[in-house]
């Protein structure tokens, strides 16, 4: 199954195409790859269910403006999949 989202914004000074691929995962060897700028600012990989996702989502606390717009969009992406996988597409 593949799936892609695109979205296309334009906020203050920024122009920016967004893109969100649906994958299914095969096996989790434990080794993301991450940048070191990744590493540095605590990022990791962590793997929900979609209900999961979207609850962690919804409950996340972003502080900066910037922030919030990333989490709207973020959670348009995961809720149209959830749609998606209910109508069985």
């Amino acid at each position: 199954m593949v799936m892609y989202f695109e979205i296309e914004e334009w906020r203050n000074d920024l122009h920016q195409h967004s893109s969100c691929y649906v994958a299914r995962l095969l096996e989790d060897t434990g080794a993301p790859e991450l940048t070191e700028l990744e590493r540095a600012e605590g990022l990791r990989h962590e793997w929900l269910g979609v209900g999961e996702a979207i609850e962690v989502m919804e409950e996340s606390r972003p502080t900066s403006e910037l922030g919030r717009f990333i989490r709207e969009r973020d959670l348009f992406f995961v809720r149209e999949f959830a749609k998606m996988v209910e109508l069985g597409v």
